[in-house]
């Protein structure tokens, strides 16, 4: 992301959209191609979850959005946009993973597994508050 102009251009937008546009980025553009991108690995992953389970069940995924904002606001970006590493994500969502493996394999209920994911996000949010204060 840092390296590529698009990259670049991606943290631009994100973090203040009016400067991109007056130092010359095209941000309309940007955000149709963050927008193209986000369906394309959406749909991909749609794809591996329907041929991993071997049929189409719409909600088989019903707490992965919770998880997701989780590990990535826990992984370094900011809600606000304009900051974040793909490194970091890729770890931290690994955490939650073995997280939610090891709530499953001690036999939590799931109403709790939700709330231990709420308290995790609850605490990114506010490390990622303290950091950008």
């Amino acid at each position: 992301m840092n390296r590529t102009y698009i990259g670049r251009y991606f943290y631009s937008t994100g973090g203040n959209s009016e400067a991109s546009r007056i130092s010359g980025i095209n941000v309309a553009k940007v955000f149709i191609l963050a927008s193209v991108a986000s369906s394309f690995f959406a749909a991909m992953s749609g794809f591996i979850m329907a041929a991993r389970l071997g049929s189409g069940q719409s909600t088989i995924t019903t707490s992965l959005p919770m998880d997701v904002i989780t590990g990535i606001v826990l992984g370094g970006v900011s809600i606000n946009g304009g900051s974040g590493k793909i490194g970091s994500v890729l770890v931290d969502v690994l955490v939650m993973g073995v997280l939610a493996n090891g709530m499953i394999l001690i036999g939590l209920n799931n109403y709790w597994q939700w709330v231990v994911d709420g308290l995790v996000l609850l605490f990114a949010v506010a490390m990622s508050n303290i950091k950008t204060e």
